[in-house]
């Protein structure tokens, strides 16, 4: 799994309860992966538990920024940082142990198959645990409301646990996001499929997160939903 030159962004805002779990969690799925904290300044002092695995582990890497400037923007981040050191593979995942790092070795494997690979939570074997059924249905009709406007091949246009091809990556920041937040994963995924990019889904499991507390609110599915226009109508490809 770790012959490709893999990055792993993770981007953290007051994650203090989690990052301390999920780095060593992902160091066992993927022992030569760096992996690359991207914090928005947390108060909750994230960043210096990041520091101190760091120290630990030079494959763990810190970016520090000054505000709180949301996930597509600290993506963004990531991902230059990942082109301009090399990375063959760019993936991202959240920091609260939603992700399973145990599935991270099948979302490698597919990309020998596809330029992007997105664990998918509404495809046959995957689950979700611990979701109330009113936040089920709520991102299930998200989904789908947000592949049908974008015409995505994908089942799971939300979910942010991802790996992309150096090609697919350097795309991303060639065009730019002009959405933040989690929408922020749809317009990626929306730039990518009109740039010609392969697509692949894999199974996973999604774990409601046990520690801290969510910065996704229905207000902001709401704005996110109605940020599709923007996606469709403005962006343009740059190649």
């Amino acid at each position: 799994m770790d012959k490709m030159n893999t990055l792993v962004i993770i981007p953290t805002y007051n994650e203090a309860e989690n990052i301390g779990r999920v780095i060593p969690a992902m160091r066992l799925a993927t022992p030569q992966a760096t992996i690359l904290v991207v914090d928005d300044n947390s108060p909750d002092g994230t960043a210096r538990i990041v520091e101190k695995l760091s120290a630990a582990d030079h494959l763990v890497k810190l970016v520090a920024r000054e505000k709180k400037k949301g996930r597509g923007s600290a993506v963004l981040e990531g991902i230059a940082f990942g082109i301009n050191n090399g990375f063959d593979l760019i993936a991202e995942m959240d920091a609260d142990l939603s992700h399973d790092p145990a599935d991270f070795p099948k979302l490698i494997e597919k990309t020998k198959e596809a330029d992007v690979v997105i664990g998918s939570r509404y495809i046959a074997g995957s689950s979700i645990i611990n979701w109330p059924a009113g936040r089920k249905i709520l991102s299930a009709c998200a989904n789908r409301y947000i592949r049908m406007n974008l015409g995505l091949p994908i089942n799971d246009c939300t979910n942010g646990y991802r790996v992309y091809s150096r090609a697919a990556a350097e795309t991303i920041i060639k065009t730019g996001l002009r959405t933040s937040g989690h929408i922020a994963l749809s317009e990626i995924a929306y730039i990518l499929f009109m740039a010609g990019f392969t697509f692949g889904e894999i199974p996973v499991t999604f774990v409601n997160r046990k520690y801290g507390r969510s910065t996704t609110n229905f207000h902001e599915i709401a704005a996110s939903l109605a940020a599709i226009h923007i996606i469709k109508n403005t962006n343009r490809v740059s190649l």
